[in-house]
């Protein structure tokens, strides 16, 4: 008949695909036997050697083999032993790998695998930590060791097993004097020698431990509620330690400029009883800003002014006096600022001389209680000069995120300064730009350490009467 001629029969000139290879990993120690493994996309046999030669040549069948599932027990493994063993196959079209599939088989020559685990010391505090410490590890060696306070390790496996990441903080200083403790449980601040504003602020509960102070700005205000200053003197020391519990509201946005609001204020035993808070021989600043726009992060600030100190005899600042005087200011004004801090210097009778230290990585967040401990040292003197070694660090919920030992805080005409006056002085100068509260909590100030425990009375011979209210004084 006239019929359509059919089409010839297709050819199949494609070899088999191996795919997934075992064993894929080493071995554990002690293995005496295991199952090679291939598998192909179609029914095939596979053979196998240890030489990379082709089909025909691999003296060895796979003892399962013909479908798509091939298997062979390979028996006789020892410790410290490896082979390598070259797999291909060949379909029912006669169709054979041209390239082999290689798998290692590797039994380990030490004791079987070991998963790192971090030591006592992982999440304890160190004045000092090295690679060589003890208690890095218990299990696996120690490895990629960072930091110099906080510190974090890695405590590495053998053959094959997982490593742990471990980490340390840096130790706060040792519990020294306390010189007082405000709990805010009650605003009978008078009766617990503070002066000035006694009627500071307002006492609500919900506190970090019973009470707390509250500090509400409504929109456009430069100070929140009962918000003047409120002083407190103190033994004069030349070392702090301030510790207290702090809360910012939801949405809280502080200033919305790259300063303010001024919080905690610390001037000297230079200054005066009353001195104003923006014009001092040495003022010290615990602050907390706000980026500029959202989400409105909260950065730790730590700040110092020493306005009195400015000397315009020798120039016009900012100038460096360092060589030239040590009758000048310790910040910007005449006093080049050291690495990581911000300096600030103009015309303010005489001039407004300031440096800052902002923890820019740092943040808190907001409606949860946050731990903040700040240590202050005072700077030596030798030779007749003021030496950059004064200690100015910050901890929150026991994170070191600021920590300086370059500091000069005092020069040698003001050799024998002290801290002596504690401030609760909040303040936005540009006004508050929305209604926003925050509270503080559980304050003590000691020389040293973190004040916490059950307070002691105040030292023997201390300063507990707050002066006289001067007359004919603006404080500012």
């Amino acid at each position: 008949g006239g019929g359509t001629t059919p089409p010839p029969p297709t050819t199949d000139t494609t070899p088999p695909v191996i795919s997934n290879p075992q064993p894929a990993s080493t071995l554990t120690f002690g293995t005496v036997s295991t199952i090679m493994r291939v598998t192909t996309n179609e029914n095939a046999t596979c053979k196998y050697g240890t030489t990379n030669t082709t089909y025909a040549s691999l003296p060895n069948t796979f003892t399962t083999t013909g479908g798509t599932s091939h298997a062979q027990t390979l028996n006789g493994l020892t410790n410290s032993s490896s082979v390598t063993y070259y797999v291909r196959c060949i379909d029912g079209s006669n169709n054979a790998n041209t390239s082999s599939t290689a798998i290692s088989v590797v039994v380990p020559g030490t004791t079987a695998t070991v998963n790192g685990a971090c030591g006592s010391a992982n999440g304890q505090s160190f004045s000092t930590l090295t690679s060589t410490s003890p208690n890095l590890c218990s299990a696996g060696t120690v490895g990629s060791f960072s930091g110099t306070g906080p510190w974090s390790w890695r405590c590495n496996s053998t053959n094959g097993g997982t490593y742990a990441s471990c980490s340390a903080t840096l130790s706060q200083q040792t519990s020294g004097t306390v010189l007082f403790s405000e709990p805010f449980d009650n605003n009978s601040f008078a009766s617990r020698g503070w002066y000035d504003n006694t009627t500071h602020g307002t006492v609500v509960s919900g506190g970090q431990s019973g009470n707390a102070l509250q500090w509400a700005w409504a929109q456009g205000a430069t100070k929140p509620t009962n918000g003047g200053s409120m002083r407190k003197k103190f033994t004069p020391t030349d070392s702090l330690y301030v510790s207290f519990y702090v809360k910012f509201q939801s949405g809280w946005r502080g200033s919305q400029k790259a300063y303010h609001p001024h919080l905690i204020m610390i001037p000297s035993d230079l200054d005066t009883d009353y001195a104003p808070l923006a014009n001092n021989y040495l003022q010290t600043y615990i602050e907390f800003v706000s980026d500029v726009g959202s989400p409105y992060t909260i950065r730790p600030l730590l700040g110092l002014q020493d306005e009195k100190r400015v000397n315009t005899s020798n120039g016009t600042p900012p100038n460096n006096l360092t060589a030239v005087t040590e009758n000048r200011s310790v910040n910007y004004c005449n006093t080049p600022v050291s690495s990581g801090a911000l300096g600030t210097c103009y015309a303010d009778a005489p001039y407004y001389s300031a440096n800052t230290w902002k923890a820019s990585s740092a943040s808190l967040s907001t409606n949860v209680w946050h731990k903040v401990d700040v240590y202050f040292k005072m700077n030596t003197i030798s030779g007749g000069k003021g030496q950059s070694n004064g200690i100015m660090q910050q901890w929150i919920d026991g994170t070191l995120v600021i920590n300086r030992s370059d500091v000069l805080y005092r020069t040698a005409q003001d050799a024998t300064k002290k801290w002596a006056q504690f401030v609760l002085a909040p303040w936005i100068g540009d006004g508050s730009p929305i209604a926003q509260t925050m509270w503080l909590d559980q304050l003590t100030v000691s020389t040293s350490g973190s004040g916490t425990g059950t307070t002691p009375p105040p030292p023997s011979g201390g300063d507990t009467i707050p002066p006289a209210v001067p007359t004919g004084l603006s404080v500012m």
